[in-house]
């Protein structure tokens, strides 16, 4: 999966009118470069431990994608004025939380050749050899799994202190001199320097997670998605292609079984639940193209009052999964698209888990909150029972505090944790759930502080965004 966080957007001051006509509002307002001048003004760092720059001295690494925004050069005085950025670590432009309120202006500066998209390496319609029905596999393995090799909700994450400090110590610009395979899971051992960019950076590695750094300073994380699927019980088949991608199948002791295509980047790309009469349920595909995203031109979604699992009875929790923010969006969304652009997320409403207090830096569940869960997992399981293609999405999202890569990582594994209590408590099918950890990157409040409010978990149903049926 993958994490973007945004590069800049523009002061809540702003109007927005500037979406359309930017330099137009700027010459009308009578604030413009000249009459705000740079000189003496400063841009704050990001967090705290970054170092403040001088505005008048902004090179155009600092720039980055955005300076190439023809009103851009015009405006900067203005939202320097009005504190709408700060500075990233990697030195580049960001804008303060409190900027990225809106919505329109965010559209237009984050918009790219008319279109938003994330991490333009995974592309939507991603082609796999994993994916043909006839391909010869070049290695096929089989292994059960077992209470041993199965992960609990109530287990934290131990780090591989050894691969952990490969990851650190590389010295070769790349970061791939002391750190060259890592585990993939389905996808088998990936030679890393394939997986990634050339001039991406391996940040953390703690042995299940991978966070990547990108040359602009965006994260991103390399996981197993199929942790999930593997239950005690299960026969575990995988099956590894010449391109590197990979199929597994988990076939479990009732008959039925769920296969998943991942491509050799770790991608997941395709998963179908079979049934014990050979049904072939369908819950997403990504590779089949869905249309670029264009965050500019979504609908703004309708703000509702935030639902709590754990203050909601199971009717009214099923209503509240059930319900869709927007009415008749013509299209369908790709399953990286859902996790990576938060402006199609919330085209869902999300349910909050306010049961589970995560102790610090750790990703368990206590069994007695996990089992606070009931009416939310109890209203899942009906719903996928109903419809076996439901498709609900678990995010994590953490505090501020603390470095931004370790936090992407630990929201990763609590949003997991989250999914496997669902399964292990209320029998929810895990084939149906997927998992997305946040970081810092979606802070209910704005704070750089320890918010409790922020250190979060959220489900929410994302079938027809993936269907494509997104209907009052």
């Amino acid at each position: 999966m993958t994490i973007r966080f945004p590069q800049i957007a523009a002061s809540t001051a702003l109007v927005a009118s500037l979406a359309s006509a930017p330099l137009a509002w700027a010459q009308a307002s009578g604030e413009t470069s000249a009459d705000t001048p740079l000189a003496g003004m400063t841009i704050p760092g990001c967090r705290p431990d970054i170092e403040p720059v001088d505005a008048a001295a902004l090179g155009d690494a600092a720039m980055d994608r955005v300076s190439r925004k023809a009103a851009f050069a015009e405006l900067l005085p203005r939202l320097v004025k009005n504190e709408s950025l700060c500075v990233a670590r990697d030195g580049t432009l960001r804008l303060t939380p409190e900027a990225r309120e809106n919505a329109a202006l965010a559209g237009f500066f984050e918009a790219a050749d008319e279109t938003t998209e994330t991490k333009p390496r995974k592309r939507d319609g991603a082609q796999a050899a994993a994916a043909a029905g006839d391909a010869q596999a070049v290695e096929t393995t089989e292994t059960q799994v077992t209470e041993q090799t199965a992960r609990s909700s109530d287990e934290d994450f131990a780090e591989t202190t050894s691969q952990a400090e490969a990851a650190a110590g590389n010295d070769d610009g790349g970061g791939l001199s002391n750190f060259e395979k890592f585990a993939l899971g389905a996808a088998g051992i990936a030679v890393l320097s394939q997986v990634i960019g050339d001039k991406d950076q391996v940040v953390s590695n703690t042995g299940d997670r991978v966070v990547v750094q990108q040359e602009d300073g965006d994260y991103y994380v390399l996981k197993d998605d199929d942790v999930l699927l593997r239950r005690p019980g299960s026969d575990v088949k995988t099956e590894t292609f010449q391109d590197g991608s990979s199929r597994s199948t988990v076939t479990r002791a009732d008959g039925s079984s769920v296969e998943t295509v991942t491509s050799a980047d770790g991608r997941v790309l395709r998963r179908v639940r079979i049934m014990p009469d050979g049904t072939r349920v369908l819950l997403f595909d990504d590779t089949q193209a869905a249309e670029p995203v264009n965050t500019a031109t979504l609908p703004q979604p309708v703000e509702r009052a935030q639902v709590s699992a754990e203050a909601t009875d199971g009717d009214a929790l099923r209503q509240a999964l059930m319900a869709e923010r927007m009415a008749d969006l013509d299209r369908r969304f790709s399953l990286q698209q859902v996790r990576d652009i938060k402006e199609v997320r919330q085209l869902m409403p999300e349910i909050t888990v306010d049961s589970v207090n995560f102790e610090t830096n750790s990703a368990a569940i206590r069994p007695d909150e996990a089992r606070e869960l009931l009416a939310l997992g109890d209203a899942m399981r009906e719903m996928i029972a109903e419809s076996p293609d439901e498709l609900f999405l678990v995010e994590g999202h953490t505090d501020a505090v603390g470095g931004a890569a370790y936090n992407l990582a630990l929201s990763d594994r609590r949003a997991e944790s989250v999914a496997l209590a669902l399964t292990e408590y209320f029998d929810v099918p895990p084939e149906n759930l997927i998992v997305q950890g946040y970081g810092e990157g979606d802070l209910l409040i704005k704070s750089e502080t320890a918010e409790r409010a922020n250190r979060r978990a959220t489900v929410r149903r994302i079938t027809p965004l993936i269907n494509g049926t997104v209907t009052n």
